[in-house]
Order: C-alpha cells, then sequence, then structure tokens
C-alpha cells in the first residue's frame, strides 16, 4: 500500500486506576491531543484505536491488537501516543515494540509528551525512553500494592473485596458494600442448586439451561453494566459452562457469607487467575441474605463430593462415585470393555489400578451383581414395611433422629467462636 494512503494509528488507552487520578488522561483529552498534533503536522487519514478501562501492564488489549493486525496487514505508516504510559506500562514489550517490532516493519512511532519519534534516533527523547518505560511499569507495581493493601484493611474490616457481585446478588442502592438478592438472577441460582439436589450434573444443568433460554452470566454483566467477561459471546446468549455451574455449586456466597481472597494473580505483570489455597481464605459469615437454604447447600456438598464420572465411552454407572474398596478404602472406577457384553461391566479399585501390587490386590465386582444384591436388599425391605408397618416406622424414625443428633454435635464443634475467621 503506498504512503501516502496508509493510516496514521492515533492510540488511546485508560484504565480504572487512570480514572482516579483526574481529566488529564481522559479519553477526550488525549484525543484531543493527538488530534491537534496530527493535524499540526500533516500526519493524514488519521484513525483511532481506543481501549478504555484496560491496564497497560497487560497489552491483550482489543483495540491494540486491532491495530498490530493492521501493522502486520502494512496498513499503517505511523503511530501516535500522548505518552509512553498510554502505550504501555511494561518496559521490556514497550521497548520490543518501539525498538524493533515497528522499525522492521517500517512504522514511525510517536510519544508526544516524552518526545520520542522513532525517526529521530539521536533525539534526547530516545535516549531517555528506556527510563520512563521502567517509571512507568513502576507506577503499576506500586498500585498494585497499595490495591492488595486496601483489600486487606477492607477484609479485615469484614467487607467483601472484590468489586462485582456474583451471579444472582446485586449490590443495595442504599449502600455499597452490601450485597441483596437480584429479583432476576436468584431464581435462576436456587434452580441450579435445587437441579444438582435432584442429581443433575453441571453439563446436564448447562444443558436444560440453555434449553430454557436463560442467559448466561456473561452476558448478562455485558447487558446489565456493559461490562465484558471471561466467555463473552454474544452470538450464544444461553451457553452456559459446565464450569461456571461448578463454581457457583461451591461458591459459600449463596449460604449468606462472604470468602474473600479465593483467587489471586502470580504478580502485576501476570494476569491469569489463579485458585488460591484454603489456608489464604477468609471466610466472613452472614453477610447478606442467603439465596440458597442450609439443608440444599448441604445435599448438594455432599452430592458434589461424590462425583460420577462417565466412561470414555460415555456410560455412567448408578453406583458410580458411592462405592469404596473394603481393604485400603479407595474409589472404585466403573471399567468396561470397548466390545465387552453389559453383563461383564465391573468396578475395579483405584488404588490397585494405579500401584497394581503395592498397596492393594486385584479384585472387582461385576455392576450386574451389584444390581441383583441392590434390589434383593430393597425387595426385603419393602416386604418387611408392608408385613410390619409400625416397627418399621419407629425404626426409621430412630435412624432419622441419630442422623440428626450425629449432624447438629458436628455443626456445634465446627461452629466458629467470631464473625471471621481463616480457613485452615
Amino acid at each position: 500500500m503506498p504512503n501516502n494512503q496508509k493510516i496514521t494509528a492515533l492510540y488511546c488507552r485508560l484504565s480504572h486506576e487512570d480514572m482516579l487520578q483526574g481529566e488529564s488522561n481522559s479519553i477526550t483529552n488525549q484525543k484531543d491531543i493527538l488530534t491537534k498534533f496530527a493535524v499540526e503536522n500533516g500526519f493524514l487519514n488519521h484513525q483511532f484505536y481506543i481501549d478504555d478501562g484496560y491496564t497497560g501492564s497487560d497489552f491483550n488489549r482489543p483495540a491494540f491488537k486491532r491495530m498490530l493486525e493492521d501493522v502486520e496487514d502494512n496498513k499503517v505508516s505511523t503511530i501516535i501516543v500522548k505518552d509512553l504510559s498510554r502505550f504501555g506500562r511494561n518496559h521490556l514489550h514497550v521497548g520490543l515494540y518501539t525498538e524493533e517490532f515497528f522499525p522492521q516493519r517500517g512504522v514511525r512511532f510517536i510519544a508526544i509528551n516524552d518526545n520520542v519519534d522513532t525517526a529521530d534516533v539521536n533525539s534526547s527523547g530516545m535516549d531517555i525512553a528506556t527510563f520512563c518505560n521502567i517509571f512507568n511499569e513502576m507506577h503499576v507495581k506500586d498500585t498494585s500494592k497499595k490495591i492488595k493493601a486496601s483489600c486487606k484493611i477492607k477484609s479485615d474490616r469484614g467487607q467483601r473485596v472484590a468489586s462485582r457481585p456474583p451471579y444472582g446478588y446485586r449490590k443495595s442502592d442504599h449502600d455499597k458494600n452490601m450485597l441483596i438478592p437480584d429479583e432476576e438472577t436468584a431464581p435462576v441460582v436456587r434452580k441450579i442448586f435445587h437441579l444438582c439436589a435432584e442429581g443433575y450434573g453441571p453439563s446436564q444443568i448447562a444443558k436444560q439451561l440453555e434449553k430454557e433460554r436463560i442467559i448466561a452470566p456473561a452476558v448478562y454483566e455485558y447487558n446489565h453494566s456493559g461490562n465484558i467477561l471471561a466467555n463473552f459471546d454474544l452470538n450464544r446468549p444461553y451457553a452456559w459452562s459446565s464450569a461456571t455451574i461448578a463454581r457457583m455449586l461451591e461458591d459459600v456466597s449463596y449460604l449468606g457469607h462472604t470468602c474473600n481472597f479465593r483467587y489471586g494473580r502470580p504478580s502485576y505483570k501476570d494476569h491469569r487467575k489463579l485458585k488460591l489455597p484454603e489456608s489464604e481464605h477468609k471466610l466472613i459469615e452472614n453477610t447478606q441474605e442467603p439465596i440458597v437454604d442450609q439443608n440444599t447447600w448441604d445435599i448438594v456438598q455432599r452430592i458434589r463430593k461424590s462425583k460420577r464420572r462417565r466412561t470414555n465411552f460415555g456410560e455412567k454407572s448408578i453406583f458410580a462415585g458411592i462405592l469404596f474398596c473394603a481393604d485400603c478404602k479407595s474409589k472404585l472406577y466403573f471399567h468396561r470393555h470397548r466390545n465387552g457384553k453389559p453383563e461383564n461391566w465391573k468396578f475395579v479399585c483405584a488404588n490397585y489400578r494405579k500401584n497394581t501390587s503395592n498397596t492393594c490386590t486385584m479384585h472387582s465386582i461385576k455392576e450386574s451383581h451389584l444390581k441383583r444384591l441392590v434390589l434383593g436388599e430393597i425387595q426385603a425391605i419393602t416386604k418387611s414395611a408392608r408385613e410390619h408397618p409400625e416397627q418399621f416406622a419407629d425404626f426409621i424414625g430412630r435412624k432419622v433422629n441419630a442422623t440428626l443428633n450425629k449432624i447438629i454435635t458436628e455443626s456445634s464443634k465446627q461452629r466458629p467462636s467470631t464473625k471471621s475467621v481463616w480457613l485452615n
């Protein structure tokens, strides 16, 4: 493409932290400065690339990536930014782009306020650009430390540190630190827990919600706030993720509690969201109105601890997840051969399967045999209930009372003495 037809890329960026520092770095202000500079210096065919609300330490920004694609397609002759910090706050990456990537592709780079112009390598701005980039990155590091300290103080006060409410809740109109059930999404959360209590797995629940055309959390958030979250796909608004369902089923927020510091990032440069060990979690009880009752929560957690997995061929036994080896107490895995008959499908000791002769012996039980045993027990119990209804009702009542007393005793032992506890 001829140079007189190429784009002059005017790049603007503003992070959430920059918004707090006033009007000087606003998108409007940047656009005015860049437009004035381009017109006064004869840069034609200018086009804006704007990333509003994106941090400078990460280059995974939509407008920035679009600008790089245009550079690769030989559509850009010059890139102009207000200053180097608007381009980025990672000194290694900024240096790589301005000193290698752009020059190798014949693209001129200008940072107005820092007097940087790659067309004039002898300028004073080029000499100190490296130091400017280092100072810009130090600003991000310092801001990261301040945010972490602020979050710890907020958590110590018994407040939630996450800025966005979990799906099913919204911020109170009277107190931004208070969460209240969302009239639209709280019923969906209850539905998810009830489906799980009825035996549905996360994938099955996701399919059911999609079938009922219930809008997925990421799309719901975008429709109400404009924020773009992970898994956002406007073309598939009802596509629920099984991973999202699984996380919701383990979130104590729906029980009315707050758990801070469940997730974190390795560093201010690495923005991957990682699950932190439970020793770093901080649980604060009774911080908002629960969406799910304790009984439903307990049922779901028991079910989730005994997850039933399908075989490689798609089958899932009715006994999967609830059978254990009598010798080593390991779980029994459901096993079948590709061409094997259903009556030969069996459960084998997981410990022996992994360690062979080291810790357990080779033994198995056929699923068909288990079904006959269980069916026989059920028939014997129902026969006894029909023949001796009063004695059977008394027996069941004593069993239920014993179980309830055990649950109450264990709950009283585990109940914390203070409102805020650190999880171990």
